[in-house]
């Protein structure tokens, strides 16, 4: 996305709340990209049909990818990287 820089990452949807609330709370726009670590690729067959999901942690199926516009890239990151 132009224009759009990726400010952190997470696999957890607590984080990922928390931080919706602190770049709410800032007033900066962003979006989030969700990718689904199991779902199969175009280019594969994917794995979940072959090995299921025994031994794997379900924790880190999905990943947040949080998007801020270039000029509050450095802003964002700061609140972000705040402790709890």
């Amino acid at each position: 996305m132009f224009g759009w820089h990726e400010a952190a990452v997470t696999f957890s949807i607590e984080q990922k709340a928390r931080w919706e609330a602190l770049l709410a709370a800032a007033g900066i726009a962003y979006r989030i990209k969700t990718l689904n670590r199991r779902s199969p690729s175009p280019f594969g067959g994917g794995q979940r049909g072959r090995t299921g999901t025994l031994g794997e942690s379900l924790a880190l199926e999905y990943e947040y990818r949080f998007l801020v516009r270039q000029g509050d890239w450095e802003r964002a990151r700061e609140i972000l990287a705040q402790p709890q």
